[in-house]
């Protein structure tokens, strides 16, 4: 199972019998956002119960639809996963079960990826997708193998090409950092460890 689909389940369980799941969520682009330093793609804005949270993505959707429709599904294609990442994010948001789902604000991007440098120390880095900022200014720490890797930095582009359970196994042995507001709301889920220190 993917950390997606995981985070899917569990975000299932929660609304169980609370009527969120009939709650329709609304998803559009949102070109003028702030965004990541270290997420490229189109900028998807979820609201649902007036709440908002964003999700930046290679494999952009726009829909309204029912929190429900994304629970039971497989998400065999990367639009479906992007609607799911987006509405796992924003109900998330609504439920108060993470808290920084928007982007910092760009005089931050400097003070967080210094701050990840200390955060990563010596160890390798290994990132299912390419991470440009990571790449350049991180580029001794960053390998091509997962086994050679200390730790798994993982954004939501990574969450979202994800087919099967590798990420899960590529963690095993080795630590995994979800990384920006794209990654909140199934790290919040799952309980697992987040980076994005200046998000809002």
């Amino acid at each position: 199972m993917t950390l997606l689909l995981e985070a899917a389940k569990r975000l299932e369980e929660t609304v169980h019998g609370s009527g969120c799941e009939d709650g329709v969520a609304t998803l559009k682009r949102n070109p003028d956002a702030p965004r990541c330093q270290f997420e490229r793609g189109a900028m998807i804005e979820a609201s649902f119960g007036g709440k908002t949270a964003q999700v930046v993505t290679e494999s952009p959707v726009q829909t309204s639809t029912r929190v429900s429709s994304l629970f039971g599904s497989d998400l065999p294609s990367p639009e479906l996963r992007t609607a799911a990442l987006a509405i796992v994010n924003v109900v998330a948001g609504f439920l108060c079960i993470g808290r920084r789902f928007h982007a910092c604000d760009p005089d931050c991007h400097g003070p967080c990826l210094e701050e990840l440098r200390e955060e990563s120390g010596a160890r390798r880095i290994f990132t299912p997708v390419n991470v440009p900022v990571l790449s350049q200014e991180l580029a001794p720490l960053i390998t091509e193998n997962a086994s050679d890797a200390g730790i798994l930095v993982v954004t939501g582009e990574g969450l979202i090409r994800e087919e099967n359970s590798e990420l899960r196994e590529q963690a095993a042995d080795r630590g995994i950092l979800l990384l920006g507001p794209s990654t909140e709301g199934v790290a919040s889920l799952l309980a697992l460890p987040h980076w994005c220190p200046y998000g809002r």
